[in-house]
């Protein structure tokens, strides 16, 4: 119990075991300090989900200093407690999720009255939930973001008829759940998100990568189940860098380079803009200082919705956010003009090795711009290697042309920084804040 730290991704690994209800227990008869409760459980057969993200509104506290709710608690005691919790929350706190109780389709906290009094306050609009529940599994089905691997079952059965087995899952993103499985001694992967755009996009990188020996996972059928797209593409031999040493990553980093440079030099001349590439395969932006604007914007939709509210209710910054992000645009003349297929999440996780790099996946974020934005990523999670100077001398070795290497590779390093500061503060992770800020101001 010592190594636990009762945080909502512990939790979300607890619960993608299979483990939440151990989960919960261990935190109740420690640092949740709520041991009657955990008893409580105990007595009888209880259902489980989560953690999932809730709307705060969708659920009830039990305990407060209204006259009328189940617990009272004196107004004095309420506010002092609330207060601290809020602070904590602008400090970055990594809080555990809220355990709630479903019965009859109400959601009552049972566990996390305080926090959710603090996380509205705080202008939260969704948080990590764990429900649970005393009657029968299928009542917290409507809650849940993840399908069953039963209905993924079904739903290939439908696809693919009934020689389909071996379906396990491979992990659970921000945006999307992926799936493999076996069929007919070949290997495939389903994955399902909330949005088709990927899927288009992945077809117009591909027909640009026709003339190169970049493997991706090439759609092979998508559609639509229960509000989420589905797409079927063959499953890539290989496991992810991801997870090897340094010793073990500094030989395969000049094929690395070979390879992603492929990608950067693919013809697009029949495209045109810069920034997210569009169903019809052109860019969204008309410049990459407007793509740059765009993609820090105040007002947006789906994930970043009301993130400015970050300066506020996070240990996000204002003043060093802004200062990084004034010297950005100062940057981004210098990248005007480079237009090239990025990848756009080029870290090691998606670059697949099998006794040769043998593919790239998760082209979710592909964009048009300035190559180096690939170079950035994969130098700012790896600074060990050395990255930026290794693609350099590759550059200069092949005849490669880069004007303003620095100030380009300033400007990317830059946007992807910024991002990665406010994606920490939505998600709590003030170390990897605090990383990310030293490694931009420190370079």
């Amino acid at each position: 119990m010592d190594n636990l730290n009762f945080s909502v991704n512990e939790a979300i690994q607890y619960g993608n075991n299979g483990n939440i209800e151990q989960w919960v227990h261990l935190f109740l008869n420690s640092v949740g300090n709520n041991a009657p409760f955990s008893e409580g459980l105990r007595l009888q057969k209880r259902y489980w989900l989560g953690p999932v993200l809730i709307d705060l509104d969708d659920i009830y506290r039990c305990c407060g200093p209204e006259d009328d709710i189940k617990f009272f608690e004196p107004k004095i005691n309420w506010e002092k407690r609330v207060s601290h919790l809020s602070q904590m929350i602008k400090d970055g706190w990594n809080m555990p999720p809220l355990i709630v109780n479903h019965s009859d389709g109400y959601l009552e906290i049972n566990d996390g009255n305080h926090r959710h009094e603090a996380l509205k306050r705080a202008g939260v609009q969704k948080f990590w939930v764990i429900l649970w529940d005393s009657d029968h599994p299928d009542h917290l089905l409507p809650y849940s973001e993840k399908l069953t691997i039963a209905e993924v079952s079904e739903l290939l059965k439908d696809l693919m008829g009934n020689q389909v087995h071996e379906i396990e899952p491979a992990g659970r993103g921000y945006v999307k759940d992926v799936y493999f499985f076996e069929h007919e001694n070949t290997q495939y992967v389903i994955s399902f998100s909330k949005e088709s755009r990927h899927v288009h996009v992945k077809s117009q990188i591909v027909q640009c990568l026709k003339k190169t020996t970049v493997s991706m996972n090439t759609t092979l059928t998508w559609g639509t189940y229960k509000s989420l797209t589905y797409e079927v593409t063959k499953r890539i031999k290989g496991d992810s860098l991801r997870g090897l040493s340094k010793a073990e990553l500094e030989p395969l980093v000049p094929e690395v380079i070979r390879y992603i440079t492929q990608v950067h030099f693919s013809s697009i001349s029949h495209t045109s803009g810069y920034g997210w590439i569009q169903k019809n395969g052109q860019g969204e932006y008309k410049s990459w200082h407007s793509f740059l604007e765009g993609f820090f914007a105040k007002e947006q939709d789906g994930f970043w919705t009301n993130w400015y509210d970050l300066f506020d209710n996070s240990f996000l910054k204002r003043d060093t956010f802004d200062a990084l992000y004034k010297e950005m645009m100062s940057l981004s003349k210098y990248c005007e003009g480079q237009r090239f297929i990025v990848h756009g999440d080029f870290h090691l996780g998606n670059i697949l090795y099998n006794k040769k790099i043998s593919g790239l996946i998760d082209w979710d974020n592909a964009l048009y711009g300035d190559f180096l934005f690939d170079v950035a990523l994969l130098q700012m999670q790896n600074p060990e290697l050395e990255i930026a100077e290794l693609f350099k001398a590759y550059y200069t070795s092949e005849g490669i042309s880069v004007p303003h290497f620095k100030e380009r590779f300033r400007c990317v390093a830059l946007c992807k920084g910024l991002d990665a500061m406010r994606f920490a503060c939505k998600m709590g992770w003030k170390e990897s804040y605090e990383s990310v800020v030293a490694y931009l101001t420190c370079n």
